[in-house]
């Protein structure tokens, strides 16, 4: 008797779609979105805080990204936290302070740090530059505005 549904093979792979979209698009959304990417990278690190018995994880999860992406909620922070007392012996807990922010309120918090926007790489695409075109690109864009790049 097999699995009740489709199996997952590693050649298997959510909707596509091109950065161009129109901004805001479902389709963009998709087309960035990396299947289980936060419960992976957060469980990752927790190995990593375990073996060097560290308390806390920081992830940069925002307000605005978790009205797209679920696994950027607080709901999901808190389910990690409950997931890595579980499993961790030494309870690592995921810490967000971005967690209630969303790109604007990161971005002021970052000039106040004195950080500039080439501080920071939000694109999906990959490169020696952003694509400027992908849908964290533009978020990004419209949140630093017309600074300059520095």
């Amino acid at each position: 008797r097999g699995p009740p549904g489709p199996v997952a093979t590693a050649s298997s792979g959510g909707p596509k779609a091109s950065v161009d979209q129109p901004l805001g698009d479902d389709e963009t959304a998709r087309a960035v979105w990396v299947p289980a990417r936060n419960v992976v990278l957060l469980a990752a690190a927790a190995a990593v805080a375990e073996a060097q018995s560290a308390q806390a994880i920081v992830a940069g999860v925002n307000r605005e990204e978790a009205d797209t992406f679920a696994d950027n909620s607080a709901q999901f922070m808190t389910d990690m936290t409950a997931a890595l007392a579980r499993g961790t012996r030494n309870g690592v807990v995921v810490a967000s302070p971005t967690l209630a922010l969303d790109k604007p309120g990161i971005v002021a918090a970052a000039r106040s740090l004195g950080l500039g926007r080439d501080d920071f790489w939000s694109c999906y695409t990959g490169g020696p530059e952003p694509c400027a075109r992908c849908e964290s690109c533009r978020r990004s864009e419209r949140a630093w505005g017309d600074d300059d790049r520095s």
